[in-house]
This record gives structure tokens, sequence and C-alpha cells, in this order.
């Protein structure tokens, strides 16, 4: 079984792997409630104001993830919007290289890194939008945090990514490691209305009650099981 269609193409290619024999189950997970108390604490505790335009990620602080070219974009939206913020959860290997990349671009004064945070569903509760810049990804368990929670989303269409985003439904796509196509979706999306974004919201959490749940995944593999199950009493009555 695979975790999406993206990789069972995968591995078809990659391992030879006969295609028919593999079965997409996405992960599930239980869903976040977005909690607008904690909400308002974790923003006083930032130090944002009220008003602000939050972007933010979860995300180790590594290559693949590509957060240098969300800084870029970001850089651009904060020139057309002095109102958004930019937040940055995580830790990894390139913290140190992002920290200053956001100092020469003259944005650290709106970007918060928070280092690892052992619940991150605090800093989901704050964010008006949520940002994945992979090179590459499965299926992404903070994308899915994410649409639990109501959270619009704007992501590389790579992997199995846009098999849980769907393109101006609940979120925008990008194209990988194009900074101005996904700095120009960062620019439109914060310029729109508020309904407009409710929308985006309840389309994302209606699709993760739908596919991404983890009473849908426990669902399927139950069916799985119960199939091979009946195979194999089959087999046992015919040799009986």
């Amino acid at each position: 079984m695979a975790i999406s269609k993206a990789t069972r193409e995968a591995l078809s290619r990659y391992e030879f792997i006969p295609r028919r024999k593999i079965g997409v189950i996405y992960n599930g997970i239980r869903g976040l409630d977005r909690d607008e108390a904690a909400a308002s604490a974790t923003r006083q505790a930032l130090r944002i104001p009220d008003a602000a335009f939050i972007m933010g990620t979860v995300a180790r602080l590594d290559p693949v993830k590509n957060q240098g070219m969300m800084l870029e974009a970001f850089s651009n939206v904060l020139q057309q919007n002095p109102n958004v913020w930019l937040l940055i959860v995580g830790d990894g290997p390139e913290r140190e290289r992002l920290e200053s990349q956001a100092d020469d671009l003259n944005i650290s004064h709106r970007v918060i890194f928070t280092g690892f945070q052992k619940k991150p569903e605090n800093y989901l509760n704050v964010m008006d939008l949520f940002l994945l810049s992979s090179h590459t990804e499965g299926t992404s368990m903070t994308l899915l945090e994410a649409m639990s929670m109501g959270v619009p989303i704007v992501a590389t269409a790579v992997g199995g990514t846009p098999e849980l985003v769907r393109d101006r439904q609940n979120g925008r796509l990008s194209n990988a490691g194009d900074r101005k196509a996904f700095g120009a979706v960062l620019s439109e999306i914060a310029g729109e209305s508020r309904q407009s974004l409710k929308l985006m919201a309840d389309n994302g959490q209606r699709n993760f009650e739908k596919c991404f749940s983890i009473r849908k995944m426990v669902s399927e593999y139950g069916k799985v099981y119960s199939r091979l199950k009946g195979n194999e009493d089959g087999r046992k009555k015919s040799f009986g």
C-alpha cells in the first residue's frame, strides 16, 4: 500500500514493483480544532498585531523544504502588503542560513523563527495561510493538520501534495522552485477577502473529513484485511 498515487508511481518506476500490485491508502490523522483563545494568547506572546495577516509553515528547516524560496517570495509580498508576517516553526540544519537570509532581505522584523515546538498546533492556530515550498513530498502531515484546522494552503505541486490541495478550492498550487509564481500567489491571497479565505478553509476541512481523517484510513485498511482474510478462508475451504 502506498500513501499517495504519486508514491505508487514512484514505487512502480524506481522500485520496479508492478503497478497493479500497489494500492493507495492515504495517511489519516486525528483532526485538530482551531482554538481562538489559544490563538489570541499566541499572538500576544509573539507580539503580532491582531490585524496582521500571518503566513506560516511548520517543517524541518532542511534544503528539501526550500524555505529559502519562501523567504524570497515573502520579501516581495511584504513590499506590496506591509501588514503581513511570516511564522516559521521548526528547526534543522538550514536555520542559521535562513535567519541570515532574512537579514539580507531586510525582512527579519516580520519573520519569526520559533525553533522546535512540541505543540506546533499552538502556532497553526494563528496562521491565516499555511505555506509549504518543498522540492518533494509524499503526504505531508502538516498539510493535513492545517486542513483539519481550516487553514487555507499555498504549496508547491510536488509528490502527493496535489492530491491533498485542490487548486483554487482549499488552497493554491505553484511550481516547485518558482519564486515569482509562489510570491504572486501569496500576494493574491493576502489581498483576498476574509470571505474567500473562509470558503477555502471550509473546503479544506470537508476534504480532510472525507479523505484524510484517521477514521477513513482505518476503514480503508480494514477493507484490505477483510479481503485478505476472505481470500485466505476461501483457500482453506478449497483445500480443506
